[in-house]
């Protein structure tokens, strides 16, 4: 954060309207603290530094200060932004029910109106409803009057004038009392008919048969809040929040609306307040008076529920003027100022006030309720053991958080050995131990007071000027050109802090006399004061040069947080071992109300290492460890998923809110500054041609670090919520020192675990253990030896297994020296691949059927089928093999018959002479006679079909290949070349043969034929497949 050393705040008046003075006038607060420095002369530069590191402390510390309140009040902005939103929505639902009302009561005339004629009265319709008449206003008493000193009300005001009370403070009280702070400027003034004895008749009523706003029950105790110096915005604000009108704050003796009287209308002044003399708005004035910065001053009035703005305009119209003046007049009430209807007809009042109360009043839907878990079943240990004191999620918060996901009956736990080692003994009082612990608190030492000009003032600043090793002109020339080689944001910040104050400023402009006999600090103060605007420059300048470094580091801060956060929300192990620390606690809480939870608050990590097992050296966190070591040893490393919570935990979001609000309120008075600047037209000056490029590229930034926050607060929000956590209550800070330390202490754990110590202490246990169930135990051990020496004497004795099994891969070894050769240890490794997902049920025995015939083939796979299932010991499974196969068999047997009657119809059977010519292959090749083939044409597929087809023939391949990556590109490089007509589709089919099996080479070609748009590129191709004898014999496809 960087915030002004002299104002306490990093901003300044953003329309550059302000006037040429500089500084800004010195907070009384700095006044003791410099004195505190100053209290001896410096003896030098140690002395000097000192002093200076000493300052830099207090800034420091007045700079958090000043955090802090800057935080409050934008709290409270954003409360009061709500409030008056939430009051808007009101006046809006309220104009529409006095619109509906004014309208009901316009029809309701119009009828009685027409009921009135049709009756034929002869009155006129002004007496059967006259309209009503505001109460004229009573003539002041011409009587005496009593002079304001001595009226009652006004007396003990004077009198505290008398005993030398500052008029200003006395004003204050008379506004908290709800009188009139101006009559104490006049003493002598005579108010008449308020005094004892005066005639009643003189007093100007307030109302005529009506009830006034302050004294009505509702509106009273909020009168009362005003006298006790509350400020008036927020009890507004709270009388919004009641459902009450707050504009009636402001007219005390205006008639209630609806009681029946009206207002007397007083007469008009012509005087208007100011804001200056506005009695809410006075008191922050006599602070700028006595020295607070104007900013400070602002943030002052924020925090009352007033405009900070007006500070700057003391002459114009008080806001409160503008709303007197419009509460003013007659009558006021819900009807005020609409027209009246075109016949005066009476209403009933009750029927009018029972439209608007079932208008204003209409019930709110509720949101309905999710649906609410099942009871969750508790376990019941068989001993009674330690329970763990957790805080469970509440059932309904459940179904949004990650305990749904969650289930604690997939834990393995050891149930035994947690029952002896965490079961109930009585603890030893003795061994409790009472610590407390004593701070003694630090006061800090009140800096003392500092006079202007005093003599040590003028030192420091000699002290400032001499380390500058600039005279005053190479700094100003420095300022204008933004020099940050001469000027750094040391030099800067001490510029800052010795800028000289309104008093000092207004010293040095009217000094009259020799300039030259003033000393070197003064004459120092009067070169830079030449500078326009020049304490607010210095500032800009400031900013600019610390502009990128804070950025990064809010970045780097940003980028922490949103990594520590991205780590725990997808954090996999994490969340299993808080699925086994849910199942440990649901165990141990078994028999108590607290069992059954579906999921439990993030403090109890904090709580593991703190339930101690019958021996005190173990604690529930070692024996999570040790779980986790048997049960789940890959989610002990979890800690290295979530390695930034570290940095994490010391990260506020507040703060990060707190600094980006800052860097904008900075930016704000660096455009302010901008556009002051356009019009200063002082050569060399360089602050417009500067300051405009970077204010732009510096709002750029901002905004993308804005939205980078406004990400991060929601990735948060959703993690801590997703724990079933309050992230309103829940910060960073508390949510990552949680994750941190229990951590360390599952770390700490798994070391102590791994020691010669604990060891003892788990064998030693586990021997116990063993000695209480040692019958048990060996029965058991008994009953699983002889299990295994049965499975290991079936294993020996299954030779016919291993005979079965040998037959297997004899087949397949054979079937791929002949068809893929080379390949032989990759389609045995297929196929073993294959068997062993069906072992583990990765795919269905029709599945594996399939597969096997890619792998080797329709006949070899007729032959391995039935054996594989003689190999399976399970006997279902074995079952569903056979039953596979014999679904497996018809379907080739159909295949087979398909592709007799595909050849049937490609090609015609031949005629004797075809016979005759056959017979005689010289014959045929002295005569050079070719038999053509009818063949009937493929129709070719095109858009996603043939891309399903492009696909599937990929797959086949590969299938066939084994996965040997150079025989693919073999193949696609051999099909390319056809299709670019490289080769023939005698060549192309002669490859094809010569890498795969013909069978499946029947099945190729007509596929690859359906890919060509060229006819006769799919003529010649089929016409290979019809021309061979082996192609002809295995053809399948058309």
């Amino acid at each position: 954060m960087v915030i002004d050393e002299n104002s306490g705040s990093p901003t300044e008046p953003t329309d550059g309207s302000e006037d040429d003075a500089p500084a800004e006038q010195e907070p009384e607060d700095d006044v003791p603290m410099k004195k505190k420095l100053n209290v001896e002369t410096p003896e030098g530069e140690e002395d000097a530094a000192a002093k200076a590191k000493e300052y830099e402390e207090l800034v420091a510390q007045l700079k958090a200060e000043n955090e802090k309140l800057r935080t409050r009040v934008e709290k409270f902005k954003r409360k009061i932004s709500e409030a008056e939103r939430r009051r808007l929505e009101r006046e809006e639902e309220h104009a529409r029910a006095v619109s509906e009302a004014t309208a009901a009561a316009a029809a309701a005339a119009t009828a009685a109106a027409e009921a009135q004629a049709n009756r034929g009265a002869s009155e006129p319709a002004a007496q059967a409803a006259p309209a009503p008449a505001a109460v004229e206003a009573a003539p002041p008493s011409n009587g005496s009057g009593v002079a304001a000193k001595d009226h009652p009300d006004y007396l003990k005001f004077f009198k505290l004038m008398k005993m030398g009370l500052p008029a200003e403070q006395v004003k204050m009280k008379m506004q908290a009392a709800g009188v009139d702070p101006s009559i104490l400027d006049d003493p002598d003034a005579i108010i008449g008919g308020a005094a004892p004895g005066a005639d009643s008749a003189s007093a100007p009523p307030a109302a005529a048969g009506g009830t006034l706003v302050k004294d009505d029950e509702q509106y009273a105790k909020f009168f009362k809040l005003l006298k006790m110096e509350m400020p008036a915005e927020q009890i507004k604000l709270k009388m919004s929040a009641s459902g009450l009108n707050p504009d009636l704050l402001d007219t005390p003796d205006a008639p209630m609306p609806g009681s029946g009287g009206s207002a007397t209308p007083a007469p008009a002044s012509n005087h208007v307040m100011t804001v200056k003399e506005d009695p809410a708005y006075e008191k922050f004035f006599k602070l700028v008076k006595m020295g607070m910065p104007p900013e400070q001053v602002k943030m002052k009035m924020s925090a009352a529920g007033l405009n900070g703005d007006l500070l700057d305009t003391p002459d114009a119209p008080s806001p409160n003027q503008k709303a007197a003046a419009k509460s003013g007049g007659g009558g006021g009430g819900l009807l005020a100022g609409l027209p009246p209807p075109t016949e005066a007809v009476k209403v009933d009042p009750s029927a009018l006030n029972a439209s608007l109360a079932a208008k204003l009043n209409k019930p709110v839907p509720k949101k309905p309720e999710e649906p609410q878990l099942p009871k969750k079943e508790t376990v019941t240990p068989n001993v009674e053991l330690r329970p763990l004191f957790w805080t469970r999620v509440p059932v309904n918060v459940v179904s949004s958080t990650v305990w749904m996901k969650l289930n604690d009956s997939h834990a393995e736990l050891d149930v035994e050995e947690m029952e002896w080692m965490f079961r109930k003994n009585p603890v030893d009082a003795s061994k409790k131990l009472d610590e407390k612990k004593k701070e003694a608190e630090k006061v800090p030492a009140q800096p003392k007071e500092v006079l202007l000009f005093d003599p040590k003032r003028q030192q420091n600043v000699s002290i400032a000027i001499a380390r500058f090793k600039m005279s005053s002109e190479d700094i100003k020339n420095a300022i204008y050109a933004l020099d940050g080689q001469k000027l750094g944001s040391e030099v800067l910040n001490v510029l800052i802090s010795i800028s000289p104050t309104l008093e000092e400023i207004d010293m040095l402009k009217n000094y009259d006399g020799d300039v030259k006999l003033l000393g070197n600090v003064e004459k120092f103060f009067l070169d830079l004061l030449t500078i326009p605007r020049y304490t607010q420059r210095i500032k800009c300048f400031r900013y600019k040069l610390q502009f990128e470094n804070r950025i990064l580091e809010t970045q780097a801060q940003l980028d922490t947080l949103v990594a520590a956060t991205d780590q725990v929300a997808e954090s996999d192990k994490f969340r299993r071992v808080l699925e086994h620390i849910l199942a440990i606690g649901n165990y141990l809480n078994g028999s108590t109300p607290r069992g059954g939870a579906y999921g439990f608050k993030l403090d109890t990590l904090m709580k593991l290492h703190t339930l101690k097992s019958v021996d005190p050296r173990v604690t529930l966190m070692h024996f999570l460890l040790r779980q986790l070591e048997e049960k789940a040893p890959d989610v002990i490393t979890f800690a290295g998923e979530v390695p930034h919570i570290v940095e994490a935990k010391r990260l506020s979001l507040d703060q990060l809110r707190a600094d980006l609000s800052s860097y904008n309120t900075e930016l704000a008075m660096l455009k302010g500054q901008v556009r002051a600047s356009k019009n200063d037209h002082i050569e060399g000056d360089k602050f417009y041609e500067v300051m405009t490029p970077f204010a732009k590229d510096a709002e750029e930034v901002l905004e993308e670090l804005g939205r980078d926050f406004n990400g991060l607060e929601t990735s948060y929000q959703e993690l801590v919520s997703s724990f079933g956590e309050d992230p309103r209550k829940v910060g960073p800070m508390e949510f990552f020192t949680i994750l941190d330390e229990f951590v360390k202490e599952f770390k700490k754990a798994y070391r102590q675990n791994q020691t010669k110590e604990y060891q003892t202490i788990y064998e030693e246990a586990a021997a116990a253990r063993v000695a209480a169930e040692a019958e048990k135990a060996e029965r058991l051990k008994q009953e699983a030896a002889e299990r295994q020496r049965q499975e290991e004497e079936r294993q020996q004795n299954s030779q016919e297994t291993k005979a079965i099994y040998a037959e297997i891969m004899s087949i397949i070894t054979n079937w791929a020296a002949k068809h893929s050769p080379g390949n032989e240890d990759a389609v045995i490794e297929q196929f073993k691949d294959t068997s062993r997902r069906f072992g583990m049920d990765e795919i269905t025995a029709d599945e594996f059927c399939d597969q096997v015939r890619v792998c080797v083939g329709s006949k070899c796979a007729s032959k391995i089928i039935p054996n594989s299932a003689k190999l399976l010991s399970d006997e279902a499974k074995q079952s569903v093999l056979l039953e596979a196969f014999a679904r497996f068999k018809e379907q080739v047997k159909k295949e087979k018959e398909t592709k007799k009657q595909q050849r049937n119809s490609l090609v015609s059977p031949p005629s004797e002479g075809r016979e005759r010519a056959g017979s005689s292959s010289a014959g045929r090749k002295r005569n050079k006679v070719v038999v053509p083939l009818p063949i009937k044409d493929i129709e070719p597929v095109v858009g996603e079909e043939a891309q399903l087809l492009h696909k599937s023939i990929l797959e086949s391949v590969l299938a066939a290949f084994g996965g040997d990556a150079k025989k693919m590109k073999s193949f696609t490089s051999h099909t390319r070349k056809y299709g670019n007509e490289q080769i023939t589709a005698h060549e192309f089919y002669q490859y094809l043969m010569d890498s795969f099996d013909p069978d499946f080479v029947g099945r190729l070609v007509p596929d690859l034929a359906r890919l060509l748009q060229d006819s006769e590129k799919r003529h010649a191709l089929i016409r290979a497949l019809c021309e061979s004898a082996p192609g002809w014999a295995k053809f399948a496809g058309l």
